[in-house]
């Protein structure tokens, strides 16, 4: 009788994977785990492009982002109705300086073009508030709703973590302004309907232009630098309290500081320099003896004797680009070295 065929050995069919007398078939498992491998790691490195795209899904999921966007256009909108009408109510009366009477003029007087142009960005300061604190959600709502621990995990370099959140916000701020100016143009047109409108001086020219694009554009910046505040902080409430101090609280104190004659120039040329104060000389653009016309005004009334430095409209563009620049890199500083709290 022929001995019955005896089963292969389960250690032969293991050796042959490791056997170097066959390896090939170690070759391809060894091969095939590392190029899976490096193949997985490739498809989840995440790109600069795919990182926007992430940020502008998580700002377009709040619902609070729509409702401070809106709030800032309708607040552009309505600051250049509001503006339109003073200027119409003011070409429609005559003031007696003698006897003090006012009387309302049957034709109203003409009113400059760059008045209906002021006013479409009158209310801009007013709004940049909103769209900044649009700028401190957009990062510290991941800290509340913790958040942002995973946000890390997807996207570990953090500095491009915040330029993504940057670049998203600049933009959404850019285009909530933009359409605000132009519907606050289309509503001041409306409110002066049937008012001679005169053409612009020259020293003027550049005024649509700062109106069209450098509103949208200290709206972006205004965005940037309160995302870099929104980082400094880790926290809403501190965030928002950091920009209204910055924003509102610190000129008034400088502007009862200015109320000693010898630190007036000082605080005044300070006062001059924050935030509010030259996005304000910013959008009003260059008046005929190139200057702007809002900054002196923000501290109060100051001697002309007294010697302060009032940025132009153009200086006051780049110092309110370095306030967003400063603060937004303090706050890459604070998210590469802060833990997660």
């Amino acid at each position: 009788m022929s001995a019955p065929a005896s089963a292969p050995a389960p250690s032969t069919a293991v050796s042959n994977g490791n056997n170097p007398n066959n390896p090939g078939n170690g070759s391809n498992v060894s091969n095939g785990y590392t190029t899976g491998r490096r193949m997985s790691a490739g498809r989840l490195r995440l790109g600069f492009l795919g990182s926007v795209r992430s940020e502008l899904t998580k700002l377009l999921s709040i619902k609070s982002t729509y409702w401070l966007l809106v709030i800032a256009a309708l607040l552009i909108v309505a600051g250049g109705a509001i503006s339109a009408a003073s200027y119409k109510a003011m070409a429609s009366i005559s003031y007696d300086p003698a006897t003090g009477a006012m009387t309302t003029l049957d034709t109203p007087r003409p009113i400059e073009e760059s008045s209906v142009w002021l006013s479409t960005t009158v209310m801009v300061p007013t709004a940049a508030v909103v769209i900044g604190i649009f700028g401190v959600m957009a990062i510290t709502s991941e800290y509340t709703n913790l958040t942002i621990q995973s946000g890390f995990v997807a996207n570990p370099r953090r500095g491009m973590y915040l330029a993504a959140k940057g670049v998203v916000a600049a933009l959404m701020a850019f285009a909530t302004t933009l359409v605000g100016v132009a519907l606050a143009w289309v509503a001041a047109r409306v409110v002066l309907g049937g008012i001679e409108i005169t053409p612009l001086d020259d020293a003027y020219r550049a005024l649509p232009m700062i109106c069209l694009l450098g509103a949208p554009a200290a709206g972006m910046v205004m965005a940037v630098m309160a995302l870099g505040l929104g980082a400094i902080c880790r926290s809403t409430v501190g965030g928002v309290f950091a920009l209204i101090g910055l924003w509102s609280i610190l000129p008034s104190v400088l502007g009862v500081a200015s109320l000693n004659e010898k630190l007036r120039s000082a605080v005044t040329s300070i006062g001059n320099c924050l935030p509010s104060s030259v996005m304000s000389a910013f959008l009003s653009g260059p008046d005929a003896g190139g200057e702007s016309p809002m900054t002196a005004a923000v501290l109060g009334v100051v001697s002309t004797e007294d010697k302060y430095f009032d940025p132009t409209w153009w200086q006051a563009g780049l110092i309110f680009a370095a306030w967003a620049a400063a603060m937004y890199a303090i706050g890459l500083l604070v998210l590469r070295r802060a833990d997660v709290k």
